[in-house]
């Protein structure tokens, strides 16, 4: 009797289909490399879809609260990157998602890390753009003619750092680290690396700022976490991925 059980149970599990997808399950080795936003990561988008974590794609990335960009002006994914093509300066171009509650950016401490090429270069060009209520932001953009600056504003109380040797260059890959906390010195780091570099090697150029911030006095809501261009300039960058962390760390 135990071995006619037996024998049906094993029929049923390989006819169901059911069944036979349960004992497949993750096992697939074609499955996509995914990331997780379980811990401290909050968002990780490596621009290949407009849908953040989009399992047709390897790698793919997460987001702990919205994970569909809404297109802003002339902006397109080809290959991978977030490519801003308009170069008339007729309004920004960039992607943005909705913020909730620091489900995607706290104002109080955080790392973004961040991959562009810069094919058209004008000064102003903003890559990552956070926006609260009024009075604060983060803010990574270029400036000059080969140099960036990322801006941390609380309260109406802007504290910026500058690269002063970058040298940036058109057509060229770049790392971007860009650091913030209102606990401790240095309150805000800006850090830039070749393309082709480690996070751990040495940078182009590492900036930072150590007077103390004025506390942000408001929270990111609809579309206040945006990558690319958000300045109406004409300018042209192309992100290959970016990721935010809600802890100040050296690496990814």
């Amino acid at each position: 009797m135990k071995r006619f059980i037996l024998i049906c149970l094993l029929i049923f599990g390989l006819s169901s289909p059911v069944s036979a997808i349960s004992l497949i399950g993750s096992g697939i080795s074609g499955e996509p490399s995914c990331d997780s936003c379980t811990g401290a990561l909050l968002f990780s988008w490596y621009c290949n879809d407009p849908t953040v974590g989009d399992t047709g794609y390897s790698p793919c990335g997460c987001s702990a609260g919205d994970s569909e960009a809404s297109a802003n002006g002339t902006v397109g994914i080809t290959s991978g990157e977030v490519i801003t093509t308009d170069t008339g300066e007729d309004g920004a171009d960039y992607y943005s998602f909705d913020v909730s509650s620091n489900d995607l950016v706290v104002g109080s401490v955080g790392t973004t890390f961040i991959q562009f090429t810069v094919t058209t270069w004008i000064d102003d060009l903003k890559i990552w753009f956070v926006v609260p209520p009024a009075g604060n932001w983060l803010n990574l953009f270029l400036e000059g003619a080969d140099e960036m600056t990322f801006s941390y504003r609380g309260g109406y109380d802007a504290d910026a750092i500058s690269t002063n040797s970058a040298d940036l260059a058109v057509d060229t890959l770049y790392k971007v680290r860009v650091r913030w906390r209102e606990a401790s010195s240095p309150y805000v780091t800006l850090t830039v690396w070749a393309g082709t570099d480690d996070w751990a090697e040495t940078p182009i150029e590492d900036r930072e700022y150590t007077s103390t911030l004025t506390t942000w006095t408001g929270q990111p809501t609809t579309d206040g976490y945006r990558v690319g261009n958000t300045a109406a300039v004409n300018g042209v960058v192309k992100i290959d991925f970016i990721k935010t962390y809600n802890d100040y760390r050296d690496t990814p």
